[in-house]
């Protein structure tokens, strides 16, 4: 699936990519409601999955299991 992200999503999403690049072992990404998270998450992970990198998906609530798939 291909997933259009709006220039903001873009920018948080590299900045991410380069907090993992200066050592970061574990960013935290915080966005507001209706900023398109389950987006960025559906694109970040498609892209670590196309890469060949291991990809584990946890949710604590079956709304958010619904909502992501």
């Amino acid at each position: 699936m291909k997933y259009t992200l709006r220039p903001y999503q873009s920018d948080i999403i590299q900045q991410l990519r380069n907090a993992y690049r200066h050592g970061f072992k574990a960013p935290l990404l915080t966005s507001p409601t209706g900023s398109g998270k389950t987006v960025m998450f559906a694109y970040m992970t498609e892209s670590a999955a196309r890469l060949g990198n291991p990809v584990v998906i946890l949710v604590h609530r079956q709304e958010l299991l619904r909502q992501t798939s």
